[in-house]
């Protein structure tokens, strides 16, 4: 594997790991699931934050995984 594969390789599965757990949380918020529930009004937050949440984190997770979506510096050069 060359150099420039590896980093490819890195950058993805960094990618992949951080969307899964941005969905998965998004998934236990929208679901309602008792610890997220339970959770919320003691951090001082209204429950209808968890739908909220939920779906910020969803829109999270797909631009993460978008192809050629540009991000950082290199979009704002092009």
């Amino acid at each position: 594997m060359t150099g420039e594969n590896r980093k490819s390789a890195g950058y993805w599965t960094a990618t992949a790991l951080l969307a899964f757990v941005l969905l998965s949380g998004a998934a236990a918020e929208l679901a309602g699931r008792r610890e997220n529930v339970e959770g919320m009004p003691r951090l001082g937050y209204p429950l209808y934050f968890l739908t909220i949440l939920g779906i910020w984190k969803i829109l999270g997770g797909i631009a993460l995984l978008a192809p050629r979506f540009p991000r950082g510096e290199s979009a704002r050069s092009t």
